[in-house]
Parts: C-alpha cells; structure tokens; sequence
C-alpha cells in the first residue's frame, strides 16, 4: 500500500516517511510542504493514504479536504496536527477526514495505530476531539453556537485579514453583504472594533499571528 506526505516541516516529514516504510510495510510515494503541492501529488499518485498537517505556508490543510478527495476520491485522509481549537475540533468530524491524532500529544504507538487503522478502512480521532466537541455543545453561551456558518467562514476570513471586498470575492457575496454579516458578528461576540474580531480570530484558530 502507498502513502503521501503533506508536511511543511522537514524533520517531521522525514520522520513520518521512516515510520511508514520501516515499520508499517507502506511505501511512500512522495513527500510536499505545501497544499497545492499535496494535490498534485494526489492527482499524480493516488495514494492508499494521506498523511496531513494542517499548518501550511500556502493554506489551512483543513480547509483543502474537498481538493484532495476531488484529486484522489479513493485516498484516506489521516490529519496530523498540533491544532486542537474549539473550530478546529468541531470542523474535524464533518470535513472528510478519515481521521485526526493529535501531533503534540499523542505517542508514536498512537501514532502507528491511527495510520494502520486509518490505511485499512477503519476511523481514528484522537480523544481531543470529543472532548473539545462536548465542551461546545455543552455550552449554550458557546460562540460557535452563536454563529451561522457563513457568519464562521466570514469571521475566519475577516479575522484573517481579508478585507471586505476580499472576503466578498472569495465567498461570492456582495462587499454590502460581508460588512452586515461582519456588523453582526460583532454584535454577537460583543467586539467593539476589527482589531478585536482579528484577535478573537487568533484566540480561536481562525487565524495565524
């Protein structure tokens, strides 16, 4: 069985290819360090399984699951990230992955297991996800409930540094229709000021610093 890499750091790239090859019998058939370069290798290879981080120069690797399936519709997807956040764990389980481990604190046993279970048709979410999900759901004052999901996606693109007219063109909406769901946003999470909401962004890893 073959697999692909998706891993903007070296060392860890490395790591995760002599894991596969020395000890898990896969054969891995090419390594990228940024997402466009990961669907390419899909489309190229069509790997068994996909080994992929989330933090990428170029994008947030969650945010590229439906290209990744759309290159490659039969390869499994195992993310491998050190982002555990209220959006990020809530997105997991409905984005098409096949399974998430928790890169800063899961073994490399756990490690092993999720890519065998994953490779060979099976599921694997680390316990952070449940655990992160269930804080939220439980939590009526929680801001993802508070949020529409167009008002998600435009608060992650705002709070991103998008400006109006960016967000409009990446969404398909109107500047007019970004700045009222941006008005509304505010109101919602009680932020007086962009700069706030860019914060509140990178507070809840919707952005990068």
């Amino acid at each position: 069985m073959t697999a692909a890499i998706v891993e903007d750091q070296q060392m860890f790239a490395d790591f995760l290819r002599k894991l596969c090859e020395d000890h898990l019998r896969l054969r891995v058939v090419g390594t990228a360090g940024t997402g466009a370069e990961g669907v390419e290798l899909c489309r190229r290879f069509h790997p068994d399984l996909l080994l992929l981080d989330f933090e990428l120069p170029d994008a947030n690797g969650l945010d590229l699951v439906p290209d990744f399936k759309a290159a490659s519709p039969r390869t499994r997807i195992l993310a491998v990230s050190v982002m555990t956040d209220e959006n990020t764990m809530t997105a997991v389980v409905d984005s098409g992955l096949d399974g998430f481990i928790d890169k800063a604190g899961s073994s490399i046993q756990e490690l092993a297991a999720a890519i065998s279970a994953v490779v060979n048709g099976e599921t694997w979410f680390s316990p952070v996800v449940a655990r992160v999900r269930g804080k939220v759901y439980c939590d009526p004052h929680s801001w993802i409930k508070l949020l529409t999901n167009r008002e998600r996606e435009v608060l992650r693109l705002i709070g991103g540094g998008r400006s109006n007219n960016e967000a409009a063109a990446e969404l398909r909406l109107s500047p007019a229709t970004i700045e009222k769901h941006r008005r509304e946003i505010m109101a919602k999470l009680k932020l007086h000021s962009v700069s706030e909401l860019i914060r509140f962004a990178m507070r809840h890893g919707l952005a990068k610093c």
